[in-house]
């Protein structure tokens, strides 16, 4: 059974069932971890942008798909800043983490040679996770950074770039996309290539549905700031997480949206650790976070909690 994709026309999700928004075009590593997800128990909802997959909840999907990390990349910028949006932690809120193997290959239209490629189009990341393969096979070819590695696939079936053009995508995109070949897999720079992704909800509470079945929340992601300066006088960031009292596996800072100069936000990455921390392995994990929230309150920062997974 094909999976279900949204027209343009659709609108308002209903409720009972699951539509998830992912970085499209079909064929995208996002695309391709949202339908390892959830296979045919839910219809697809293509985004241009990442912006656009997080705006897409709750008016258009019940879940967000947004890429997180990667292990040669780093942390993605754009996630994390809009992280900081008020409404995380209120309206919209993380309910899982997935891991994704990234294997890129350079794809090209049927007949095209190694020797004939005179661009190579990716996203950003793409490209910058295959500059060994580039520099050694294709030192001459113009680099041309696209908005998703789908989109690259997509962009040399035109006709002033079949010729003389190869895209950096998933395989998947042989499939979705008719006239495309294969020519090289597994160019990227690190074998050991992973993007972890989070999955967002309009609801703490709302149903993952999907061949897999969710496990006990044992993770969380924080967002903590002091207030406006001067803060001299109140704790630094080393105490909070002193007094937070939790295993910290992360740590992110981004500008805050405040218009105050040189005034972060952090994101802290917690988990259950009952060794380390001498928690009660009974205990809900809520309630641990619950309590720690409360003591980092009570030394004047802010702290909201964006998600459990």
């Amino acid at each position: 059974m094909a999976p279900t994709y949204a027209t343009q026309e659709h609108v308002v999700p209903d409720t009972k069932t699951v539509w998830i928004a992912f970085l499209g075009p079909k064929g995208t590593y996002s695309h391709q971890v949202a339908y390892d997800r959830f296979r045919e128990s839910a219809i697809y909802v293509e985004k241009t942008t990442i912006a656009d997959t997080f705006n897409a909840l709750p008016s258009e999907a019940s879940f967000s798909l947004l890429p997180k990390e990667n292990t040669i990349f780093g942390s993605v910028i754009e996630t994390y800043d809009l992280l900081r949006s008020p409404e995380v932690g209120k309206e919209k809120f993380i309910r899982e983490e997935i891991t994704l193997q990234v294997q890129h290959s350079l794809l090209v239209t049927k007949g095209t040679r190694l020797q004939d490629i005179k661009r190579v189009l990716s996203h950003e990341q793409a490209l910058g996770q295959c500059t060994k393969f580039l520099g050694e096979n294709l030192p001459e070819a113009a680099l041309v950074k696209m908005p998703s590695t789908a989109a690259a696939a997509q962009a040399i079936l035109a006709d002033d770039m079949r010729s003389d053009s190869g895209a950096i995508c998933s395989e998947v995109c042989t499939s979705v996309y008719d006239g495309l070949s294969l020519l090289f897999k597994g160019v990227q720079n690190e074998n050991i290539n992973y993007t972890r992704f989070w999955l967002l909800s309009d609801s703490p509470v709302r149903p993952l549905s999907g061949p897999l079945t969710p496990s006990e929340p044992e993770h969380t992601l924080l967002r903590v700031s002091p207030p406006p300066p001067p803060p001299s006088k109140l704790p630094d960031l080393t105490a909070i997480i002193a007094k937070l009292g939790l295993y910290v596996t992360n740590i992110d800072r981004r500008p805050s949206i405040q218009a105050i100069p040189f005034h972060d936000v952090y994101f802290l990455e917690v988990s259950r650790n009952c060794t380390i921390n001498g928690e009660d392995k009974e205990r809900p994990w809520a309630g641990v976070v619950d309590d720690a929230v409360e003591r980092v309150k009570n030394l004047g920062w802010d702290v909201c909690v964006l998600g459990y997974w």
